[in-house]
């Protein structure tokens, strides 16, 4: 089972429990506490884990569009060389859910990290958002519940324009 307070990595450890989907610990059926962001940059936004220091999520400037990382023990069992496509819901509702490929990262130590493209569609279903949560194949691997989510001005304010043909960089 995972750490006090880390619905995310019950996947990991062991069976899936219907409680982290609904944003309960696992462990005693104890709400999980919503997670403010704190908007560090113009384009950057992060979610401390429970220490207060570490990474839990961030949202930053990726290639040309915003990235969304999350850390937790549930990915250390993701190969580092897989691009999984995996089904992101927010605000715990199955109609705010889209599909995206991600990438894991190992760093070693007891977490890894899950980094995803937001296109326009994510972008817009992560404002305002009040939870996260990652599946992959029908299971749930992440969830967390979140406040203080950026709106959908911030997000798109820190998405460059797409160069091509008809813009204006040639």
């Amino acid at each position: 089972m995972g750490k006090p307070g880390k619905v995310g990595c019950i996947a990991a450890g062991g069976p899936l429990l219907a409680l982290a989907a609904s944003g309960l610990q696992a462990a005693g059926g104890v709400p999980t506490p919503a997670k403010a962001w704190d908007h560090e940059s113009q384009c950057g936004w992060w979610l401390s884990d429970d220490d207060g220091k570490s990474l839990r999520a961030s949202i930053g400037l990726g290639d040309g569009t915003l990235l969304l990382t999350l850390a937790d023990p549930a990915f250390l069992a993701w190969p580092e060389v897989d691009r999984p496509v995996v089904e992101l819901i927010f605000s715990g509702e199955e109609r705010k859910s889209v599909e995206v490929e991600g990438w894991t990262s190992h760093g070693g130590g007891d977490t890894a990290m899950l980094g995803m493209n937001l296109d326009a569609p994510a972008r817009a279903l992560m404002s305002g958002a009040t939870s996260v949560e990652v599946r992959r194949g029908g299971r749930t691997f992440f969830y967390q519940a979140l406040a203080n989510s950026p709106m959908q001005p911030s997000l798109e304010d820190c998405v460059p324009p797409p160069s091509g043909p008809n813009s204006d960089s040639e």
